[in-house]
């Protein structure tokens, strides 16, 4: 039906109509030969456009019925001098020469425009240039385009405006939830990508093969980006119970991996073989959409697998739902030196950056002399630093909630005395890199907790000079 549809539209210069509406500023205004002059220039103009195979208007009437009347080769398809004449000449023609052509009150006029134009693209250039000319007209006369294919244009139009509104909001949208997810905007950008790049290569692929966006097409974008994006939560929300569980990022993603590789491949494996199933129909425009949405989900599900796992190997992940389910018991920005000035929010950011580990009672935590580059802050329990001296132990300070431990380790990497723990604790652990990237990550609070960090180790230094004296 498309060949035949085309084979007739080239022979005939142009199946696809539109109309040129000429409005007047008084009725009676096309029974004069003035206006109708105007009309036939304007038919000239239409004509000489490549895209446009023939036209008619009023104007066309009016010369054939005078011709039929004068009998004049010579005069052959003139327009008539005087308005009486070319009333006459309406007159007598009747209905049958006006009809679509004039209103009754031969006010409004209408120029059939015939095209062979049907891509939105060419269809958009040529009415620009149509209207540009319609501002030539005379002033008591105006001109707009109208019609099927006019409107068809602009609904389409509209479509590829909404489909693009429509991606747009979604993506603004997963961005957000990401980022509330992740806890970070930064991070939920780089969550963003692997979803976002199937949909790039999906329209990439529609304008390398020229495949029109159709109301088929249009629906395959939002349709793998819901499907991507349940996959990335899912990803996301494993690795970092992983990397928390783990402590390591590259064996979280590697246990992340072997969790979620085989679920995801079977669920776009269904998606991909059921959206094929359309192939089989005789409907080009269905065929379009099954391999298209199948191709994309195939993308999406790569992306997921490969450029996900390396994005979470380089960062580690806080998510709302560890930032909920921590405990820094109550009023951590108060009771806790280190993150004086800070959020509570901000507090379990840090804290999920570094890492929390449970010590009983009775054991220790480190001994003088041992290799450590790590600090700790004590949140619940009590620990006993003690050093020996003439052989015996010698307790010289008692830390409870909010005091540091192992500060001197996190700058020489070297222990200076004995700790144990006398009471169950809680400590939150961090090094010079958790320190580094929560900088990266968080500057503000990074900064803050450098501050803290700083006046902790100044009053460490003031209180063992004054015990020196």
């Amino acid at each position: 039906m498309r060949a035949t549809f085309e084979d007739v539209s080239r022979r005939f210069r142009g199946l696809n109509s539109f109309f040129v509406v000429v409005d007047a500023d008084e009725d009676g205004a096309f029974t004069r030969p003035e206006n109708l002059a105007v009309l036939r220039g304007l038919q000239g103009w239409l004509e000489q456009q490549p895209e446009i195979g023939h036209t008619a208007s009023l104007a066309d009437s009016v010369r054939l019925l005078n011709r039929a009347f004068e009998g004049n080769a010579a005069e052959a398809l003139a327009i008539p001098e005087r308005a009486w004449h070319v009333e006459q000449l309406l007159r007598l023609g009747g209905d049958a020469v006006t009809r679509g052509l004039v209103d009754p009150s031969y006010r409004t006029a209408n120029v059939v425009v015939r095209t062979g134009v049907s891509g939105t693209g060419r269809m958009g250039a040529l009415l620009a240039r149509i209207d540009a000319r319609l501002e030539e007209l005379p002033q008591r006369l105006r001109g707009r385009v109208t019609g099927d294919a006019v409107l068809l244009r602009h609904t389409v139009d509209h479509v590829a405006l909404g489909e693009l509104r429509g991606i747009g909001t979604a993506i603004v949208t997963i961005y957000l939830v990401l980022s509330l997810l992740l806890t970070s905007f930064r991070v939920g950008l780089f969550a963003l990508v692997p979803n976002v790049l199937p949909i790039a290569i999906y329209f990439g692929v529609l304008g390398l093969f020229d495949i029109p966006l159709n109301l088929w097409t249009s629906l395959i974008a939002v349709i793998t980006l819901g499907i991507a994006v349940d996959d990335t939560v899912h990803y996301f929300a494993r690795f970092a119970h992983e990397a928390r569980r783990l402590g390591d990022e590259v064996k979280a993603t590697a246990t992340t991996l072997r969790a979620v590789i085989r679920p995801v491949t079977f669920t776009t494996l269904g998606l991909c073989l059921s959206f094929l199933v359309l192939t089989l129909s005789d409907v080009r425009y269905q065929v379009q959409f099954g391999l298209l949405s199948a191709f994309t989900m195939a993308a999406a599900w790569a992306f997921e697998l490969t450029l996900s796992p390396a994005i979470c190997s380089r960062v580690r992940l806080v998510t709302l739902w560890d930032l909920l389910r921590i405990d820094l018991g109550r009023d951590p920005q108060h009771s806790i030196p280190l993150f004086q000035d800070l959020s509570e929010r901000q507090a379990r950011i840090f804290a999920l950056i570094a890492r929390m580990v449970k010590v009983p009672a009775g054991r220790r935590l480190f001994s003088e002399g041992d290799k450590g580059s790590e600090m700790f802050v004590v949140i619940e329990g009590e620990l006993v630093a003690s050093t020996v001296s003439d052989g015996k132990c010698v307790p010289f300070s008692r830390m409870r909630r909010g005091d540091v431990v192992g500060e001197i380790g996190l700058f020489s990497e070297g222990r200076t005395a004995d700790v144990d723990v006398t009471r169950d604790a809680r400590l939150l652990r961090f090094g010079e890199a958790d320190l580094a990237q929560i900088g990266r990550r968080y500057p503000r609070i990074g900064a803050k907790v450098y501050r803290n960090l700083n006046r902790i180790l100044a009053r460490r230094v003031v209180t063992t000079a004054q015990a020196l004296r």
